[in-house]
């Protein structure tokens, strides 16, 4: 890390501020350098108003440069921040003046890597960094700025602590037979702390699971046979005519795609053609549609199987449903809407009710009342085990897939310790537990290069 790095750390785009980050051992010297001026030592509030000159000497911009001495910076090392006017032209002579002067192009995510290098950051707290920018909802922005504070690095490192702790209880009677000759391995202690052990990693893979809801979304299908309301459903959700809708059935040839909140929860929502029996499907097209929403099912993490209210519970809906759970590849979840409740008066919803108890999951709405769609946003949390919208700080933690694999690879050595195992390979699993775990919050060394660079390939140049 002798080298000093500078980009751009605002977007690139016109606006009415740009900054222009540098870091590292030389970021002051070349910053007066830029600046034509040869002492700040004498700055009261580390910043100065200054006009910018370039390798010829001259001068092309004025900006208020803010001064971070090390340590005191988000890297650890000295960083000159530069606010400028936000001209790409402007920055891009900034940035080529300063690799004149010494300087070399940061590469994505070099910033965070040097402030996780230089101990001001733990790996989860640097990667809570790029949820942060990149969250799609409410709650992972309160889970990745919790995280950024610590709240799972703390919870890694109590785990870490309690196995440390095994690790003593099994060793103090081992490595000091003379000072401990009386005291015997206490199993009834270690058994107690591997079960909390188990259960804190139960609940972090599920927590795991129900963070990757909001961070990826959800692949949503939208099935059904032709002219039940599916274009309707999703023009209703998304507040816009994004899909033709007409009483003539099947208008839907191709798939619509779309995205949109229900419950704070992103779906990537799919609008399909209409399913129905091959003699009835008017041309190629329809048919491709059809075989298209097919193979879309596959793919397809949540079902919204729609029908027609006003015309009950068909039996072609019953054969269509029926083929659809024959057909999807997983256990994936069923929402079963029946749209258009608006055609049918309180007692006639009953009798349709009572008619489908058994039928999983029902729902009943209307598209063009713009009723029933609270249903839909319980189920969907219900389904899959979510925080109620209304809990506040429903989630703390914002585990990302490499943490999430970690933690599964540490519940699996966890499984097959048990207490009838000789005890130095109870510690040799207990380690590995330990080793596994320091990797999530970047304790553990790791064995390359690479494998560093992999974790920060995906930040943006600038952060």
């Amino acid at each position: 890390m002798s080298e000093t790095i500078i980009a751009q750390a605002t977007a690139k785009m016109p606006s009415a501020i740009a900054i222009v980050r540098m870091s590292g051992i030389k970021a002051t010297e070349i910053a007066q350098k830029i600046c034509c001026q040869t002492n700040w030592s004498n700055l009261s509030n580390n910043r100065v108003l200054a006009y910018l000159y370039d390798e010829n000497g001259k001068q092309f911009e004025q900006a208020l440069i803010l001064i971070f001495k090390t340590p005191n910076s988000f890297t650890g090392e000295d960083i000159i921040e530069f606010h400028c006017h936000g001209n790409n032209l402007i920055c891009d002579k900034l940035i080529k003046t300063a690799l004149f002067y010494g300087a070399r192009l940061a590469l994505p995510g070099e910033f965070t890597q040097r402030a996780f290098l230089n101990r001001k950051l733990d790996l989860i707290q640097a990667e809570a960094i790029m949820d942060l920018i990149q969250a799609r909802s409410e709650k992972l922005l309160k889970a990745a700025s919790s995280q950024l504070n610590g709240n799972l690095s703390q919870k890694i490192n109590l785990l870490i602590q309690k196995l440390f702790d095994i690790m003593g209880l099994i060793h103090g009677p081992l490595d000091f037979p003379m000072e401990t000759e009386f005291l015997e391995i206490d199993l009834t202690l270690i058994e107690n702390l591997l079960e909390e052990i188990k259960i804190e990693l139960q609940g972090l893979i599920k927590k795991a699971k129900q963070i990757n809801i909001y961070r990826q979304g959800l692949k949503t299908l939208i099935l059904g046979r032709p002219n039940v309301g599916k274009s309707s459903l999703l023009n209703a959700l998304l507040q816009e005519d994004r899909a033709i809708v007409s009483s003539t059935a099947g208008t839907t040839r191709d798939f619509i795609s779309e995205s949109l909140s229900i419950a704070d929860i992103p779906l990537n929502l799919i609008d399909t053609a209409g399913l129905r029996n091959e003699k009835f499907i008017k041309d190629d097209l329809e048919k491709k549609g059809i075989e298209k929403a097919k193979s879309l099912m596959k793919e397809a993490e949540l079902i919204f199987f729609v029908f027609d209210s006003g015309e009950g519970w068909t039996m072609e809906d019953q054969n269509l449903f029926a083929q659809i759970q024959a057909e999807k590849l997983k256990e994936t979840p069923i929402i079963l809407i029946g749209n258009k409740i608006d055609l049918l008066n309180n007692a006639q919803q009953e009798v349709l009710k009572t008619e489908l108890e058994n039928m999983p999951h029902l729902i009943l709405i209307s598209a063009q009342a713009q009723t029933g769609f609270l249903d839909l946003e319980k189920t969907i949390i219900k389904l899959f085990q979510l925080p109620s919208s209304s809990i506040e700080g429903d989630f703390e933690i914002a585990i990302n897939q490499r943490q999430s694999l970690c933690l599964q690879k540490a519940e699996n050595i966890l499984k097959t310790i048990n207490l009838n195992l000789p005890t130095e390979i109870i510690s040799t699993l207990t380690q590995e537990i330990i080793q596994v775990l320091q990797e999530i919050n970047g304790s553990q060394t790791y064995s390359s290069d690479t494998a560093m660079q992999s974790i920060f390939a995906n930040f943006c140049i600038g952060k």
